[in-house]
């Protein structure tokens, strides 16, 4: 539904969300893939903590025909919403909004990281990038390790995720949760 992204509507929601008027500096569309609809919500409080000071927020949604990601938007914000419990980099998952009053299907709002995807001058040929390649891609790896040393039961995964009795089970047990999602 057009309306849950329009402005007014935005500025609606965020109002009564945040308990304080809020106005809407704009609306944007991520253009890139095609897993979910997200959107960057640029806004400012007109009372209250950071009256005056614009904001911006993420909304990620499933298209109105569902999504082609194998995965549940309500399982990806459980691992946003988890893994912001840690030191692991990610933008912290704020709120999910069931549909209803509001929308006419669910959505999550996370924090706005700033930055691209697309990193100046890493796939160059040119040698005078090489230390900056190697720099970024460590901290890649350190973040990656991050992940890898999550205390994954801590958090939950194993209960909301389908997780293997035993690692023998790992190939058996991700194919039954591959074909469950068909």
């Amino acid at each position: 539904d057009a309306r849950d992204f329009s402005p007014v509507h935005l500025g609606k929601y965020f109002g009564a969300r945040f308990g304080v008027p809020v106005v809407i500096e704009d609306v944007e569309r991520f253009g890139r893939g095609v897993s979910r609809m997200t959107w960057f919500i640029t806004y400012r409080r007109e009372a209250g903590d950071g009256a005056g000071e614009s904001e911006r927020l993420v909304i990620r949604i499933d298209p109105p025909a569902g999504s082609v990601e194998p995965t549940a938007l309500d399982q990806e914000y459980f691992m946003y919403e988890r893994l912001g419990r840690t030191d692991v980099p990610v933008a912290k998952a704020l709120w999910w909004q069931d549909a209803g009053e509001w929308t006419d299907r669910p959505f999550y709002v996370r924090e706005a990281v700033e930055g691209s995807w697309n990193v100046p001058d890493f796939l160059t040929d040119d040698s005078q990038f090489d230390e900056w390649r190697i720099s970024i891609s460590k901290e890649h790896m350190r973040a990656l390790a991050k992940i890898h040393n999550v205390d994954w039961k801590g958090l939950g995964f194993d209960q909301y995720l389908a997780a293997p009795a035993t690692p023998e089970e790992c190939g058996a047990n991700y194919a039954r949760a591959a074909l469950a999602q068909y």
